[in-house]
Parts: structure tokens; C-alpha cells; sequence
């Protein structure tokens, strides 16, 4: 059975350092973390690019940077923001979503992975077909057992 890629996008990333009274957001949280550990024990793959790149480096929290880059050097695929990515992106952007997260979702989709996982509901709020969306929440109810 071949590992799950997954591509997780930058507010997930951010997730732990969010606000934890909300119990929502406090339930992402430990999904989010259950998904790393899954990464770090190379039961998934996690799959980066270029934009997460930008976004992380454009963080002033040196903490936030720093746990972000334990993830890159753990991804094998590093999706490069190319005239393709760009080109797809169009198609999101069209949909509604801003240009990085459609940059996102097209790096995604470029690098064939099973699940895009993201906390931010305008995106998880948008019909796209070409990848799964889901919330880091909804992974883990889908693929519990297989963890």
C-alpha cells in the first residue's frame, strides 16, 4: 500500500499557534498534530512548494518558521511555482480563491497528491473537484483505522 501525499497549507501550519479557547480549534490542533506525527513516522508523505516557502519566510515568528521547516526538509516533493502551477491557478482564482491559496491548490494537484488539508474556511467552503479538500478534522475521520 503506498503512502497517502498529502499537502498541507500554511493556516494549517500556523494552527498550534492560533488561539485555543475555541474548541474547534483546539480539536484542529491535535488533528493537525496527529497528521505530523503520521509525516514524521513516514506513514504519509507530505508534499511542499515554493509558495508555503514565501508564506513561512514572510512570517516575523521565528517558532512559526522553524516548525514549518522541519516539514520541508521531510518532503521528497518540493513543487516549484512554474508557468503550469501559475496557469492552473487561474482556474481557483476564477472559483473565488485568492491567488496564494490557488497556488497552493494547484501545487497540490501538480503533485498529484490524495488530500490538500487547510483550516481556512473560505477555501474549505469552495467546490474544487480536481483534489480532495478536507480539514485536518475530516482526515482523520476518514483514514482513523488506516493510522
Amino acid at each position: 500500500m503506498s503512502k497517502l501525499k498529502l499537502y498541507l497549507d500554511n493556516c494549517c501550519f500556523n494552527r498550534p499557534f492560533d488561539d485555543q479557547s475555541q474548541l474547534l480549534v483546539r480539536l484542529e490542533t491535535e488533528a493537525k498534530l496527529f497528521i505530523q506525527r503520521q509525516i514524521k513516522e513516514e506513514k504519509a508523505e507530505i508534499v511542499w512548494s515554493s509558495i508555503l516557502d514565501l508564506e513561512i519566510k514572510r512570517s516575523p515568528y521565528q517558532s512559526r518558521r522553524e516548525t514549518s521547516d522541519i516539514f520541508r526538509r521531510l518532503s521528497r516533493t518540493i513543487v516549484d511555482i512554474g508557468d503550469d502551477v501559475r496557469c492552473s491557478s487561474l482556474v481557483f482564482q476564477a472559483r473565488g480563491l485568492a491567488l496564494a491559496d490557488a497556488l497552493h491548490i494547484a501545487s497540490a494537484v501538480k503533485a498529484e497528491c490524495d488530500y490538500f488539508i487547510t483550516v481556512d474556511k473560505k477555501i474549505l467552503n469552495k467546490t474544487i473537484t480536481e483534489i480532495a479538500v478536507l480539514s485536518p478534522i475530516q482526515f482523520i475521520q476518514l483514514h482513523e483505522s488506516d493510522c
